[in-house]
């Protein structure tokens, strides 16, 4: 079943994160070939020579999580007028947006707090305005979690033809000082689709085994695939996690399959960490020359695997159509140290035929490996 993005064969021995040793699998067939590391500049996301910072970012910047407490916006979502298309159909739009809640005195990061979930609202304007209501999904991209009950809940709350509102939630326990969310928007019958499904969709011994069992613990999870898809793919990736605090932070979500029958996806844990809740969601699309997916990811004995500080681990995707292109990304794959914060994040680089991704981690925070799906499709319909 070809329709997902190709992994690597087999990982080397002592690769799911344990550190002091314990037993390990016999292989894990998820994890993607490490791609080449090349040090170039790459171009704006329509073309040209010259450097972008972030081609995740084309929405303005208002996520109205006040730091220091005060009124949320009310209900409406800022409609500005929209760029204009050159009468090119919109069809589907991705973007980054991100919070810092560290020495802001924000709840999220004030232990006196951790009794309660607390929750903040994201607003944003799409960076063109959509000619309908579009459906929109959000996935994990970066964070800063303190490493006892680390987790978040990520939700769409509002979507409107011109922007959305998400909101973010510091599960009980939970203190959050950095979070970074990828979106994709799309209307609907346009090649592209999305569902999701959590924890509480596996009967009881299921939920119990990954809040307290050993091991590799994994199960399978079928959706139907949409219809009128010539050629379906898909990816999954994390949309809302939260562990307990007995080791390791490990999750993984694959997509083993796809056919017209259902699309089979694998989730799970591994060694001694203890899942409480999580969200995995799975976008689809119509596979072309211009649309596709691949896994990028860090290296185990990278340098955030060791160390302090600033660290970062940067790779190259090469041979794709990234001219014009716009790219979800959003992370499949986490195994961080206990012991230490939680943080992650990315900066990407496009040019005509690659993506640079730069991981970077700081203080003393040691990542085993952290991985992301990555789904790459033009910015405007039947561009090439």
């Amino acid at each position: 079943r070809g329709d997902v993005p190709e992994p690597s064969p087999e990982f080397e021995e002592e690769d799911h994160g344990i550190p002091n040793g314990g037993h390990q699998p016999d292989e894990d067939i998820y994890a993607p070939e490490i791609e080449p590391i090349h040090e170039e500049d790459y171009g704006v996301p329509n073309g040209g020579d010259q450097e972008v910072e972030d081609v995740y970012a084309p929405v303005e910047e208002e996520d109205h999580g006040i730091p220091h407490g005060g009124p949320q916006p009310g209900e409406e979502i800022e409609d500005v007028p929209p760029k204009p298309t050159g009468g090119k159909k919109v069809v589907i739009q991705t973007g980054r947006f991100s919070r810092t809640f560290w020495n802001t005195q924000h709840e999220f990061q004030d232990p006196t707090k951790k009794g309660t979930e607390r929750e903040v609202m994201f607003v944003a304007n799409f960076r063109e305005e959509f000619s309908e209501v579009p459906r929109m999904e959000v996935g994990l991209y970066g964070l800063d979690f303190a490493f006892s009950d680390a987790g978040v809940r990520l939700e769409v709350d509002a979507v409107t033809e011109s922007g959305f509102r998400v909101r973010a939630v510091a599960p009980v326990n939970a203190l959050i000082y950095f979070v970074a969310v990828d979106f994709v928007a799309y209307i609907e019958d346009e090649g592209y689709e999305s569902d999701s499904f959590g924890y509480s969709d596996f009967d009881q011994e299921q939920r119990n085994t990954w809040t307290s069992g050993n091991n590799e613990r994994f199960a399978l999870k079928t959706l139907p695939t949409p219809g009128d898809f010539t050629s379906p793919g898909a990816i999954s990736f994390i949309s809302s996690i939260q562990f307990n605090s007995r080791g390791n932070v490990r999750f993984q979500t694959t997509v083993q399959g796809v056919e017209q029958s259902g699309t089979e996806i694998k989730v799970g844990t591994w060694a001694d960490t203890g899942v409480v809740d999580f969200r995995v969601s799975v976008l689809w699309f119509d596979k072309t020359d211009v649309t596709n997916a691949f896994y990028v990811s860090t290296d185990k004995t990278g340098p955030m695997n060791s160390g302090k500080d600033e660290r970062h681990d940067a790779k190259i995707q090469e041979n794709i159509p990234a001219r014009h292109a716009q790219f979800f990304a959003a992370l499949s794959y986490i195994d961080f140290i206990n012991g230490h914060n939680y943080r992650l994040s990315q900066k990407h680089t496009h040019g005509k035929d690659w993506l640079k991704t730069d991981y970077k981690t700081w203080a003393d925070t040691l990542v085993w490996r952290v991985r992301d799906s990555v789904m790459y499709t033009p910015i405007y319909a039947h561009e090439n």
